[in-house]
């Protein structure tokens, strides 16, 4: 390859040249400093002040020196011998320079290097912010992005050095990141910048769990470890598989479950009870748990451990205060049982959350074992210990139908161990039509009434409204008591 750097020509066509602008008039020689070649160029308002002309004086002035320049056999000359410099589209100015040293040699006349000149009068490269890019640095990270993307896959993070286009490119680091991209550990961001796509990364990169202390240390900005911990659960490309270790969803690990939910798997798995022997080997080897919390646990409710044996405990003494037709917000529609409930913060981040107790009889949960539901967005489930029925995350639901904080649904339990999560629509008149909808019953309510009011709570048909509204008051649904006392039915 022949270089800039090694033709003698260059040099003499410094000299010509910068003897061309030297016999150019005074007024010429400012425009080209001031507006042609400066780096950031005057107004033509502000020349046409300076020398007391018109602004399209000055234009067809600029327009003149432009052609006339372009023309000259000096330009075409060293034009000729940047064709031949290795610029691979896309590079630092530094490197061309330190390639080609004598494109630095300056015009003395305009106060201008050599690539300065050429690069205002040969429009096939442009200098921005000292990259050097063909045939403008506008298309040139149009074009990284693109390759970046499509070697991404629709991968949230690609390794650098997996983008092709990129190989070999001095300071690819650098363009990168000047094309708008963040980088984590040798790893372009393609699809975001956040603490979550940085932990993607850095498990990525370790091949292996990790635990939340160790990712916060790694993610590169200030973050406490339960924060961290927060936003990986709430991300459905984590999973916990440990009491603090971290995992990506797509390696296939089990997920972590507290030691209560573990010993009730376990203790299922084997018909309904387990040497604790068995069951502390078990989970110690599996997990970072303790024998000692393995046999604390498995001798608490809802479990006991009789003769080295662990299972489950007597239910007798806990059955729920209320019933399912008792408990405010929760209505017998159709099959089903309907609890309303507003999506909150928690739900959004992908927490758990309590259920009211009196849905255990009313769905016939098993005391203190993991239940499974069956529903559109795959498995759900609920836990029951001696405290309180919990529903699993249902982050996925509220994603899949784009439902904002504050939003008002229903959690809908179905024969056959089935849930679903349905966006409510309420009206703001007190009225029949607000009324049906509090209690789940979607539509305008015209073809509802009254009757399916009082089955939704357990009254038996031909209750009066009066009544019927008592019942709600005493369930606590003062909304709905307030609408049937507000129409006539």
């Amino acid at each position: 390859m022949t270089h800039v750097g090694m033709e003698d020509p260059v040099e003499s066509a410094s000299t010509t040249f910068d003897d061309v602008v030297r016999n150019l008039g005074a007024r010429e020689i400012e425009v080209l400093r001031r507006r042609v070649f400066a780096e950031k160029p005057d107004r033509l308002e502000q020349l046409a002040v300076r020398f007391a002309v018109s602004r399209e004086r000055i234009r067809q002035i600029e327009v003149l020196l432009l052609n006339e320049l372009r023309s000259a056999h000096e330009v075409n000359r060293v034009r000729m011998l940047i064709g031949l410099v290795d610029t691979k589209h896309t590079r630092p100015l530094a490197a061309v320079l330190l390639e080609s040293p004598r494109l630095a040699d300056e015009i003395a006349a305009l106060e201008q290097p050599w690539w300065r000149i050429i690069e205002r009068l040969d429009k096939t490269f442009e200098v921005r912010d000292g990259w050097w890019c063909e045939p403008n640095v506008a298309t040139a990270i149009r074009k990284t992005r693109a390759d970046v993307v499509r070697a991404a896959a629709g991968r949230r993070a690609i390794r650098l050095e997996d983008v092709i286009e990129l190989t070999g490119m001095d300071q690819s680091e650098e363009w990168v990141k000047y094309c708008g991209f963040k980088l984590h550990e040798g790893f372009v961001l393609v699809k975001g910048f956040g603490i979550t796509d940085r932990a993607a990364v850095i498990l990525e990169t370790q091949g292996s769990p990790l635990t939340t202390e160790a990712i916060t240390d790694r993610l590169g900005m200030p973050r406490s470890v339960r924060s961290t911990k927060n936003v990986l659960s709430s991300d459905e490309r984590f999973t916990r598989v440990d009491r603090s270790s971290w995992a990506l969803a797509s390696w296939g690990l089990a997920a972590y479950q507290s030691i209560r939910l573990l010993i009730a798997d376990e203790v299922g798995k084997n018909g309904g009870s387990i040497r604790l022997s068995k069951l502390e080997a078990d989970l110690t080897s599996r997990f970072s748990v303790t024998k000692s919390s393995v046999v604390a646990y498995a001798s608490s409710l809802p479990f006991r451990t009789v003769d080295g044996m662990v299972e489950f405990a007597a239910t007798t003494s806990l059955v729920p205060r209320k019933t399912a037709y008792e408990t405010r917000r929760l209505f017998r529609v159709g099959d089903s049982w309907a609890l309303r409930l507003e999506i909150s913060k928690e739900h959004a981040r992908g927490s758990g959350s309590t259920l009211p107790t009196a849905l255990v009889g009313a769905l016939g949960l098993p005391f203190g074992r993991p239940t499974t539901l069956v529903s559109r967005m795959g498995d759900q489930r609920l836990g029951w210990n001696s405290t309180q029925l919990s529903l699993g995350s249902i982050k996925r639901f509220v994603d899949d139908d784009d439902l904002a904080v504050g939003a008002t649904c229903f959690a809908v339990f179905g024969e056959g161990r089935t849930f679903d999560l349905v966006r409510a629509d309420i009206p703001e008149n007190i009225g029949r039509a607000r009324a049906l909808a509090l209690a789940g019953f979607s539509g305008d309510g015209g073809n509802y009434g009254i009757p399916e009011l009082m089955k939704s709570v357990g009254l038996p048909i031909g209750t009066s409204p009066h009544l019927a509204a008592e019942r709600f008051r005493l369930r606590g649904d003062y909304d709905i008591s307030d609408c049937i006392l507000a129409e006539r039915w």
